[in-house]
């Protein structure tokens, strides 16, 4: 409701807090109408979620279904492999979602050499970390998909299933999911369309998903005119998930974090 995908413009300062500046491009959310506090600005019905559910119905819900239940694959697992079949297979009728996917990403394991040089004059530990992110991932896709050949080669050819192609569609799965309780209380997680593009503020909107309606809600903390970027709140906490995703909020309140692999 009165939101449309918007490009924005915003400064940069270095980590020290120095006043060396540029600009940056990045994507968002704006308000094409006037929105005022508490107005629901997005209304998902479950059907339109990108995650294991969805998945569950897709295209190979017979495969994932013997992959989680026989090989031991997690919901991550399910979504990540869900998302790259999609895009390897169109027409999907998650094509218009999966175009709004940027090709690459700002996460550290997307980092140049020299970004993360750069950054190891601020954060000494952070290559070991990032090290570490990386072997994560190897070892999920080493472990995983070697079963994924062996079973179902045909369906899921190596040439489109690479590591690369791996760690994009995994980047945007762990980048963009919301984590959330299922109709039987179990976590699971969701990507929504739109919402995944709204970029965080404190305060600001908030969240709600509702099993009996089974819809998901956005709704607005604060009023907005037409052109000004829509936020949500990524949680009082959320300098703790940040880092992974490569930026933290500098002016935050805590003094320390949390990186949990």
């Amino acid at each position: 409701r009165g939101i449309d995908l918007g490009q924005f413009v915003f400064m940069l300062t270095n980590p020290d807090g120095s006043s060396r500046m540029e600009t940056a491009d990045r994507r968002g959310v704006v308000a094409v109408d006037d929105i005022k506090a508490g107005d629901t600005i997005i209304t998902a019905p479950f059907d339109a979620m990108f995650s294991v559910r969805a998945a569950m119905k897709s295209r190979i819900k017979k495969e994932l279904a013997f992959l989680k239940s026989n090989e031991g694959w997690d919901d991550m697992d399910i979504m990540i492999l869900f998302l790259l079949f999609e895009t390897n297979n169109p027409p999907s009728k998650w094509d218009p979602y999966i175009c709004s996917i940027p090709d690459g990403f700002t996460t550290t394991t997307y980092w140049t050499k020299d970004a993360m040089e750069e950054a190891l004059q601020y954060d000494p530990a952070l290559k070991e970390w990032n090290d570490g992110r990386m072997q994560h991932f190897m070892q999920r896709y080493n472990g995983k998909y070697r079963q994924l050949f062996k079973i179902y080669g045909d369906r899921f050819p190596k040439a489109q299933y690479t590591f690369k192609n791996f760690m994009w569609a995994a980047t945007a799965v762990y980048s963009r999911n919301w984590a959330v309780y299922d109709e039987d209380n179990n976590m699971t997680h969701i990507m929504i369309p739109y919402a995944d593009m709204i970029n965080h503020k404190v305060p600001s909107g908030w969240v709600n998903y509702n099993n009996t309606k089974e819809e998901f809600y956005i709704m607005a903390g604060e009023d907005y005119q037409k052109g000004d970027e829509v936020f949500i709140s990524y949680g009082a906490d959320m300098i703790n998930h940040k880092v992974p995703s490569g930026w933290v909020n500098y002016n935050n309140t805590k003094e320390e974090f949390y990186i949990m692999a």
